[in-house]
């Protein structure tokens, strides 16, 4: 299968091959913070974020919490088929 900006403009790709299931499910996969997940009773004081709880719990909290957010960025990545890859990595780097 070809992936091009032109074989998704005449339909062929994305779309109709179930490619909006894995970017609703990649944005489901995004949506799980690790700040909030870990440590819920940050998000009171500070942002959930690795540096919000870098400043309420400490480094190794934080490195939970980075490793958290790296893990989802590479299971989004595994989870699409392989030739869309290189479309799921440009939209996980931004």
């Amino acid at each position: 299968m070809e992936t091009s900006i032109t074989s998704i403009r005449q339909g062929k790709g994305f779309c109709k091959n179930g490619g909006m299931a894995y970017v609703l499910l990649a944005y489901l996969l995004g949506s799980l913070v690790g700040g909030l997940l870990f440590f819920p009773e940050v998000r009171a004081k500070d942002l959930p974020g690795g540096s919000g709880v870098f400043r309420r719990k400490g480094p190794w909290a934080a490195l939970w919490v980075v490793l958290w957010d790296l893990g989802k960025g590479a299971l989004a990545l595994l989870l699409v088929p392989s030739e869309w890859r290189v479309w799921a990595a440009a939209a996980v780097v931004g």
